[in-house]
């Protein structure tokens, strides 16, 4: 089961919303990746904080990895795909 958390974050300089994808502890030690993200089932746009990778792949010089994540908006699942350069 997947939970969010909302909590006030500053983004690209800027104070908002930010929700905590599977971490109680959104303020605590560790890494995490924020992303602006579209749920896909209502189409709106949230700022999400994601802290634990479900899988990760290649693909054509990228890596993927996959999140978990709900829409705080109509509390439907869905999963992440944020992809990062890879470093040679």
């Amino acid at each position: 089961m997947t939970f969010i958390v909302p909590i006030q974050g500053e983004f690209c300089g800027e104070i908002r919303t930010i929700y905590a994808v599977n971490n109680d502890n959104p303020n605590g030690f560790g890494g995490s990746v924020t992303s602006s993200e579209e749920c896909p089932h209502c189409k709106e746009r949230h700022f999400f904080r994601f802290y634990d990778v479900k899988r990760e792949y290649e693909k054509e010089g990228w890596a993927i990895e996959v999140y978990d994540c709900k829409c705080p908006s109509c509390r439907k699942e869905f999963d992440v795909e944020i992809e990062h350069e890879i470093d040679l």
